[in-house]
């Protein structure tokens, strides 16, 4: 029986690492470069609207103050204690106040509480507060106060001040919020004998 003919092993290539590291490398500089385009879309896609919403928030979003304007103030009633001298003695005064606030932003306003005082030389001589509410984007309401004022005569001009604080939120699609106090401060005189007010002079203030 003839021999077996022996099967011999096919040689092996030699092994060239100097190319499998050029492989490696390129297939490396290849997934890090898919890797860098993939966070860079992704990067971008956050920026996008970050950047709108920042140019929204300086142009179309951005708040502002809304304005308290005095429209009128009126006298209803009048009463001065006669038993005491012309010049020193106490009056008491119902007067109307009627009051504008604008609100210029997108989004409504909402107030928690109104308040307007009367002052004479510094003391609160008569308050009123108006409940709480809410203006709609660029749009203007009207608030009538009647106050009862109690009053010490010094003559026949008194000098009187008038204060209105509005304590509110302006708040945009639920993201931009921001507290917003505006303020009208006003002064004027009271001619006792025409029962009516004089050289009244406004000034605006926003407490953030």
């Amino acid at each position: 029986m003839a021999e077996k003919e022996q099967v011999k092993p096919l040689a092996s290539a030699p092994f060239r690492s100097d190319l499998n590291e050029e492989e490696l490398s390129m297939q490396f500089n290849f997934h890090q470069r898919n890797y860098l385009k993939c966070c860079g879309c992704f990067t971008t896609l956050l920026l996008i609207p970050a950047v709108v919403l920042l140019i929204l928030s300086f142009t179309a979003f951005h708040i502002h103050h809304p304005q308290i304007t005095m429209n009128s103030i009126t006298v209803q009633q009048l009463h001065q204690d006669e038993n005491q001298t012309l010049r020193d003695s106490d009056i008491k005064m119902s007067l109307v106040v009627d009051i504008s606030v604008k609100n210029p932003n997108v989004a409504s306003f909402k107030y928690s509480d109104a308040v307007t005082r009367v002052y004479q030389e510094g003391t609160v001589v008569g308050e009123a507060r108006n409940p709480s509410g809410k203006i709609k984007a660029k749009s203007k309401v009207l608030l009538n106060v009647s106050i009862d004022v109690s009053v010490r005569r010094t003559g026949g001009m008194m000098k009187m001040g008038i204060n209105t604080r509005i304590d509110g939120r302006v708040k945009i699609m639920g993201v931009i919020k921001k507290s917003v106090v505006p303020k009208m401060n006003c002064s004027m005189r009271f001619d006792v004998l025409t029962k009516a007010f004089q050289e009244e002079r406004c000034g605006q203030n926003v407490m953030i």
